[in-house]
């Protein structure tokens, strides 16, 4: 797919970005009854669960919303020093839309977002999917102080399982399978959920991008993507 992406892929160093940003999942239960060591920063256990996801790459993209349902191609680019990320995928009928998110550069900035991919796959339901980039730029953050040392974010590790926490706020946890990785960042009408299968030799070929209405228990947008290339 000839997108708009190739045309912006200006800083070869980032091209190997992962899509580990978006980690710390599991039931936050689950972590209650496991230990647990404390840190000031990211540990790096966390960061090499994280790091087995791919956010810059390319292949298909199964998309599920209220009403729609197809399988197209798809490719995405983050840019951690930047702190931006941009989602391209072919459109039934529209052809290329663009999903392209900045991350907050300070404090008490919030994450914006611009393009019609969102407009295009669910227009009835643009203010929880404001919720939906709220919450996938939380995942991103996490990966992007872990690269920077930061400490806005601080995260407790088990061996198979984590919470992550800003400002005393649990913000995301993580569990870990044989050979998937779980991560969910919760809130208080949606959840996002972040699902790792088909783990190659340093990637997962298969990552779930799963956005829920708690109280309805309804899917409001699920991507499923089919890595082919990890770049």
């Amino acid at each position: 797919m000839q997108s708009r992406i190739g045309k912006r892929r200006s800083i070869k160093s980032n091209r190997r970005t992962r899509f580990g940003t978006l980690a710390c999942v599991s039931g936050i239960s689950l972590l209650a009854s496991c230990a647990t060591t404390p840190t000031k920063s990211i540990q790096s256990s966390t960061v090499a669960e994280l790091n087995r996801f791919c956010f810059s790459g390319d292949g298909k993209v199964r998309v599920t919303s209220e009403g729609q349902r197809y399988v197209t191609s798809y490719e995405s680019l983050f840019d951690k020093s930047k702190g931006k990320f941009i989602f391209a995928a072919s459109v039934p009928g529209k052809g290329e839309e663009v999903l392209e998110m900045k991350l907050p550069q300070r404090s008490g900035e919030k994450a914006t977002a611009q393009g019609a991919f969102l407009k295009e796959v669910e227009p009835k339901r643009q203010k929880e999917l404001g919720l939906f980039v709220s919450k996938l730029a939380s995942f991103l953050e996490i990966y992007r102080n872990a690269e920077s040392d930061q400490e806005a974010y601080q995260c407790q590790n088990g061996p198979t399982s984590g919470l992550c926490t800003k400002d005393k706020q649990a913000v995301l946890t993580w569990r870990k399978e044989e050979s998937s990785l779980e991560v969910l960042i919760p809130g208080r009408t949606t959840i996002l959920t972040l699902t790792g299968e088909n783990l190659g030799d340093s990637y997962y070929k298969k990552a779930t991008i799963d956005f829920r209405n708690n109280a309805q228990n309804k899917n409001i947008l699920k991507l499923e993507l089919f890595l082919t290339n990890c770049k």
